[in-house]
């Protein structure tokens, strides 16, 4: 599966409650259901989609990048985006969207893992967003170790010894 799936399939995972529960309520889901509540729900639904693709079928797994970790930042990269249409259905976000430069911002907040925390302490889904990081670190260190971070072809160009055949 190509990560730029996995990125994709993480975010919604992750925000889409937080999202549909805006929706409906048309206030922060922090607001409606409570933090601790938010806290637990998002982290289920996340790694609900991370055990629904680990049973997927594929290549070997030697030759499949970690699953957790992908997960975990596209969950930092759409954090920005989700968090402003969680802002536009409780009335600012998109609805006092300046065009072109608040574009520019909302890119540049995507590419920076910073705001996303930043985002989301003011958002209220701080403790979700760090609580479900340190699992899926932890999760990728404990059960996905075979799994690459950085692409085998791009290992041989950065010239990495294998630890297997190294002393």
């Amino acid at each position: 599966m190509r990560t730029a799936v996995l990125y994709t399939l993480a975010g919604a995972a992750f925000w889409l409650p937080e999202v549909l529960l805006a929706a409906v309520f048309h206030k922060a889901p922090v607001d409606a259901i409570g933090t601790l509540a938010t806290s637990i729900l998002l982290p289920i639904f996340l790694f609900g989609a991370y055990f629904a693709l680990r049973q997927t079928k594929g290549p070997s797994l030697e030759s499949r990048p970690s699953l957790a970790l992908f997960m975990g930042i596209g969950v930092w990269i759409s954090g920005p985006l989700s968090m402003t249409l969680v802002a536009t259905f409780a009335g600012t976000g998109f609805t006092k969207w300046n065009g072109v430069s608040d574009t520019a911002y909302l890119l540049l907040f995507s590419v920076f893992p910073i705001y996303t925390l930043m985002m989301s302490a003011y958002n209220g889904t701080i403790a979700a967003l760090l609580l479900t990081s340190a699992i899926l670190i932890v999760v990728h260190f404990s059960s996905e170790r075979d799994r690459w971070l950085i692409p085998p072809n791009w290992k041989r160009h950065l010239h990495f010894r294998d630890r297997r055949t190294s002393l």
